[in-house]
């Protein structure tokens, strides 16, 4: 896998409750934000946005079943 999609997978999983841009990710990996798109969905076979999503579900889903959280709690846990 590119580098730079591994970066911003990394940064995904670090900051699920943060609105992440798809310009302050390209910045972070050194591309332009169209160029981090392609990659990224070459790469993972989903869009940024998708995975972004995709990601907060999951997390969701883990804390609903593990903890005692509040579905408001979760929802701000995961953005």
């Amino acid at each position: 896998m590119d580098p730079r999609v591994q970066i911003a997978i990394n940064l995904i999983k670090k900051n699920l409750h943060r609105e992440l841009t798809l310009s302050s990710m390209a910045q972070v990996v050194g591309l332009s934000p169209s160029r981090l798109r392609h990659l990224f969905k070459i790469e993972t076979g989903v869009t940024l946005r998708q995975y972004l999503h995709l990601q907060r579900l999951q997390e969701a889903k883990v804390q609903i079943e593990e903890t005692f959280l509040t579905m408001k709690q979760v929802m701000f846990l995961v953005g």
